[in-house]
């Protein structure tokens, strides 16, 4: 399983050379989960690029939640407060998903897009 995470601060290195070269291709990948998944470019491109260089691909999970719990994994029932940043980021996420993303998904791979749920309580900060 792959992870990226824009927790450890925002990659600001140039990936369009990946999207180029037929020589990165990763044959045994069959489960990717990206957390904190966002809408820059950078993030879009490679994983437009690995969907197009991973023909052993079965499912993809992008998660545009920041490591908020859901209500469905928290005892309470409820959402751990996001930060209106955070929602908003997600929202630009699921946008991006959409346009660009979505449509490059081979038939045979299962997209799973972690959104915040409808019922997310937004924090005041």
């Amino acid at each position: 399983m792959n992870c990226v995470n824009r927790g450890y601060g925002r990659i600001h290195r140039d990936v369009s050379h990946l999207a180029r070269g037929q020589e990165f291709r990763h044959d045994s990948l069959k489960n990717v989960t990206i957390y904190s998944f966002y809408s820059a470019k950078s993030m879009i491109e490679l994983t437009c690029c690995m969907l197009k260089h991973t023909a052993s691909l079965e499912c993809l999970t992008l998660d545009t939640t920041y490591g908020y719990s859901r209500c469905s994994s928290c005892r309470s029932g409820r959402c751990f407060p996001m930060d209106t940043r955070d929602v908003l980021q997600a929202k630009k996420a699921l946008v991006a998903i959409r346009r660009y993303i979505k449509p490059e998904v081979p038939c045979n791979v299962n997209l799973i897009v972690v959104e915040p749920c409808s019922s997310c309580h937004v924090s005041d900060n």
